[in-house]
């Protein structure tokens, strides 16, 4: 995002969405992911964060999936998808997936051995196989951890490591 030149009289910064994580793929990013606190399993989605991942998923060519990865404590638990449509329109323009953390989960992989741990860091970064919908990229699930790149809040790429 950015003012147009000449379009901002009070010379503002321009807004700076920044996901948590940009998963990339050589030069070509995979999936962005952003990190919450609060349980969307248990609690409504707010506005305000279905709004910021519409945007995260608008900015990656069309159709593009945004995800958040909540924490919750119900081993029940499953992902839920958004998707995000034309108002005017009936096209489909992106997605957005609420993917749980199961704590529990989470601490048994961090004990365990390193296969675990990336078995679990692939799961939360690329989502299930049966989780597939019409338009979401195909290449995140035949991506591994280990050719990925993973930046937290940058735009250098880095490894995904528990």
């Amino acid at each position: 995002m950015r003012y147009l030149p000449g379009l901002n009289p009070r010379r503002r910064r321009s807004p700076t969405p920044r996901p948590d994580f940009v998963v990339k793929k050589g030069a070509a990013t995979v999936c962005l992911l952003d990190a919450k606190y609060r349980d969307l399993w248990e609690r409504e989605l707010p506005r305000d964060m279905l709004y910021q991942l519409a945007i995260y998923a608008l900015s990656q060519p069309r159709p593009s999936t945004a995800t958040i990865l909540f924490p919750t404590a119900s081993a029940e638990a499953t992902p839920a998808v958004v998707e995000i449509r034309d108002p005017i329109g009936t096209g489909v323009l992106g997605f957005v997936e609420l993917r749980p953390v199961v704590l529990a989960e989470l601490v048994r992989a961090l004990a365990d051995l390193d296969a675990v741990r990336q078995s679990l860091a692939s799961r939360l970064a690329f989502g299930l196989d049966e989780l597939r919908y019409r338009g979401r990229p195909s290449e995140a699930s035949s991506s591994t951890i280990n050719e990925t790149g993973v930046s937290r809040r940058s735009a250098q790429p880095a490894r995904l490591l528990w």
